[in-house]
């Protein structure tokens, strides 16, 4: 009776951990986003878009990306936006994206972290890409000029 008392306290207690660590995480990636609404905001490029896959345990899925540059006092800085279609009915090539200007928030005392509001352009939204979950896929074949 012991074993089962303690087999099953120990699940709630597991249980509550992880609970508490992701209700923690949450509450600081909030706070990231509301520090990140008084930072200075500059335009960014996207420079190439591409797929990464996200694991989440068991199971993983792919997301597409766009990779951006800004500029700051002369020096440059690099980002990634999630790209999500606008519309259902589209049926657009991300690589539409290249070479876009975007919107870019970033800290002023350490301009190289950056964060992107939820903006729509041609036809995708963006969104910022703060997770260190995916692993990069490599660029999407555009097709361009193939023989």
């Amino acid at each position: 009776m012991f074993f089962m008392f303690s087999t099953a306290g120990l699940a709630i207690l597991v249980a509550f951990v992880a609970f508490t660590a992701l209700v923690v995480w949450l509450a600081g990636r909030s706070n990231r986003r509301n520090e990140s609404a008084n930072w200075p905001v500059t335009d960014g490029t996207i420079q190439s878009v591409g797929q990464v896959t996200v694991s989440g345990g068991k199971a993983s899925y792919t997301v597409d990306v766009g990779d951006f540059s800004y500029q700051v006092n002369d020096e440059f800085y690099s980002g990634r936006v999630r790209l999500t279609p606008s519309s259902s009915n589209e049926d657009r090539a991300p690589r539409v994206l290249i070479h876009q200007k975007i919107q870019i928030r970033y800290d002023a005392n350490k301009p190289e972290k950056n964060s992107v509001d939820k903006q729509e352009v041609e036809g995708f939204f963006l969104d910022g890409w703060d997770e260190d979950l995916g692993s990069d896929l490599g660029p999407i074949d555009l097709n361009i000029d193939k023989a």
